[in-house]
Formats: structure tokens, sequence, C-alpha cells
């Protein structure tokens, strides 16, 4: 189970912990990009396109990953490397809970700790996500809660 904090009170920037590992996760002021630092291992997370847009996780000069919406319409990612790809969603059309499952067999969780917190819980499933995606994925989980936050 890793925890994930919010930096401060009005911070959209969380840093996440568990199984003695840590991430920072910063989001741009300006853009829908940001950076994930892994046990002092950057990560640059860029934006690519308007219209369908496509995000992609860098890092020691490579794409470790990348993220597409099929819809404009759904909260739902679909997440590449280069061994794996797998689907993050909403649990359900109005939850803040989000899931990550690899061809239906459920790899993760992400939800607020309650319902009033901006804390989140990440249960994963036997260790099958690689750390630096897992942060990836909460990153896109985040920019989400972010957007509607921004919206309503």
């Amino acid at each position: 189970m890793l925890l994930c904090k919010p930096k401060s009170f009005f911070s959209s920037d969380y840093v996440l912990e568990g199984d003695g590992r840590r991430a920072d996760l910063t989001f741009r002021w300006t853009s829908e990009q940001g950076t994930i630092i892994v046990d002092r291992t950057v990560f640059e997370v860029r934006k690519h396109g308007i219209m369908n847009p496509e995000w992609t996780l860098e890092g020691a000069g490579h794409q470790l990953a990348t993220a597409v919406k099929p819809s404009a319409f759904t909260r739902t990612f679909d997440i590449r490397s280069d061994s794996t790809s797998m689907v993050l969603r909403a649990a359900a059309p109005m939850s803040r809970r989000f899931e990550i499952d690899q061809a239906g067999a459920l790899l993760a969780t992400i939800a607020p700790k309650n319902l009033f917190s901006r804390q989140a819980v990440i249960d994963t499933r036997e260790g099958k996500l690689d750390f630096p995606t897992m942060c990836f994925a909460l990153w896109l989980t985040a920019l989400t809660w972010r957007r509607e936050a921004q919206s309503g």
C-alpha cells in the first residue's frame, strides 16, 4: 500500500511514499506537464498535441511510457510502455477512485483516503506494476482530479 499526500494545503503537487520508495509529483502551473522524481531520478511528463493529446514519461534520455485518452468524454487513459500496456480508468462515472487493469486483471486502485481528503491510497496487486509507471498513473489521476477541481 502506498500513501499519496499533497505537498501543502492548496497544492496540486504530491509526495508518494511506501514500500521503501518515494516520489515527488509536480505539475506546471501553465500546462498539463510536470515532473516525477523517483528516488532522486528525474522524469519529465510532457503533453503532445491539443485535439488528441498524448502524455509521455521521459527519463535518462528515452521515453519510458505513453498515455492517450481514447475519448474526451471519458476519464480513461491507455498507458503503454516497452513491456506492457494497461488501462487507467475511473471506477464509476462520478467516482474519484481509479483502477489500473491489464487484459481484464486489476493491477491497482488509486482512491482518496476518505470522502473529503486530498490524500490518496494506492493499493497494488502482487507488485506487477513498476514504480515509475505507477507514479505516471498517479500523475494522470491527479491531473484528472485537478481538472475537475478547476472546472467545479
